[in-house]
């Protein structure tokens, strides 16, 4: 008995030791997970989420003070850019190249504009300390390129409000394990990504086992929580057609209360912000595929998160009529608070008049011409917009 306890005591001991030198390592590893020192861009999807925001190369030098840069994949630079290897994947590598300021992230896909700032608003306070802490130079009076994206982003907020511990505030990042073990968020990135499809297809084996053979859904139910309606979009450009599967486009599923309360909720976010930083901010409307290219009919995606889990098609007066609510509603709420929108819809659709703007397997995001062409349209319209606001 005694040396099955001191045998367990053994094995314990050296498991801390070891978790706490993993750890350590932990630490200085993902302070080098950055663009400029090589890290294999295959490897970025395994990092926790806020310390891919020091990953991409936007600045000219470390200590530079920085304009941030704040939202969701969009932001983050998602697209098939990013997937091939282009150094400059996404709008704010292109502002880097031909305007006189530098630039830092604070962007993650899946999330949506309040979110992150409330992150970002954390992580300056030091509440992820210390897995999380690289702060960059702001200055006393930071400039912020908040971008809102028409394609999900007030989903997003229903997701976050039907979860209700982002709202709240609670959320896992200021967690021990995740402020003090990153190693843990690590392995859980790599079980989601390369092994958790395996165990899901053991289950589905297991299942058809009647031994196993879970309990049949009613069938009314199970058409209801499945309904989509695959259909494909075709976008024509010049003399080229393209097949474009179901898109996302400007909340077709959302009533004007609905749009109303997430643009509160989001505005609401960016005053606190803007109001504890005395920040200068510059809003961004990206459009989404359907209000940029426009086809008679239009297809769009099925949001699990959304007030309807259901995918259907809306004809383009319709998507227009509600882009242009969506688009109105931001810029006088904005308003209200001294900020300024710059809108690129206009500017993106008529370049879409002669390229197909997004990636050929990522039709959500845009390719390196579609992030060249809106950065180019922000620093055309960055200063003035931060200047209107003061």
């Amino acid at each position: 008995m005694y040396n099955l306890l001191q045998n367990l005591f053994l094995l314990t001991g050296s498991t801390i030791i070891g978790l706490t030198i993993v750890n350590i390592y932990t630490f200085t590893w993902l302070n080098s997970v950055d663009q400029r020192s090589g890290f294999p861009r295959q490897s970025l999807k395994y990092i926790p989420a806020l310390n891919r925001w020091k990953y991409p190369d936007i600045y000219k030098k470390y200590l530079d003070k920085r304009v941030m840069i704040v939202g969701d994949s969009y932001a983050e630079g998602y697209g098939d850019s990013f997937v091939k290897g282009d150094y400059n994947y996404s709008f704010a590598h292109h502002l880097n190249l031909i305007t006189p300021y530098s630039y830092s992230l604070n962007a993650n896909g899946g999330s949506f504009l309040a979110r992150q700032l409330f992150l970002l608003n954390n992580s300056i306070e030091g509440e992820y300390a210390p897995s999380v802490s690289h702060q960059v130079n702001l200055g006393k009076k930071p400039r912020l390129i908040l971008t809102f994206y028409e394609g999900n982003d007030l989903e997003d907020y229903f997701r976050d409000k039907k979860r209700k511990s982002w709202i709240n505030g609670k959320n896992h990042h200021k967690s021990i394990i995740q402020r003090y073990f990153p190693t843990g968020e690590i392995l859980a990135n790599f079980y989601h990504y390369n092994i958790k499809k395996h165990v899901n297809n053991l289950i589905i084996s297991f299942n058809k086992i009647p031994l196993f053979k879970s309990k049949v859904k009613d069938e009314d139910d199970t058409l209801k929580n499945n309904y989509t309606i695959k259909q494909s979009n075709n976008i024509c450009i010049k003399n080229n057609c393209l097949r474009v599967p179901n898109m996302q486009s400007a909340s077709p599923q959302l009533t004007n209360a609905q749009v109303k309360e997430a643009i509160n909720f989001t505005v609401s976010h960016i005053k606190t912000f803007k109001d504890k930083y005395n920040a200068r901010i510059c809003l961004v409307y990206i459009p989404s595929p359907a209000t940029i290219y426009s086809p008679k009919k239009i297809y769009y995606k099925r949001y699990n998160h959304g007030p309807l889990n259901q995918s259907g098609m809306v004809y383009t007066s319709v998507n227009t009529a509600n882009s242009n609510y969506i688009r109105t509603l931001i810029m006088n709420n904005l308003r209200k608070i001294d900020i300024s929108m710059i809108d690129s819809t206009s500017h993106l659709t008529t370049k879409a008049k002669s390229q197909y703007l997004h990636g050929i397997n990522d039709h959500k995001h845009f390719n390196y011409q579609g992030y060249k062409f809106l950065a180019e349209f922000i620093a055309k319209n960055f200063d003035q917009c931060l200047e209107d606001n003061s």
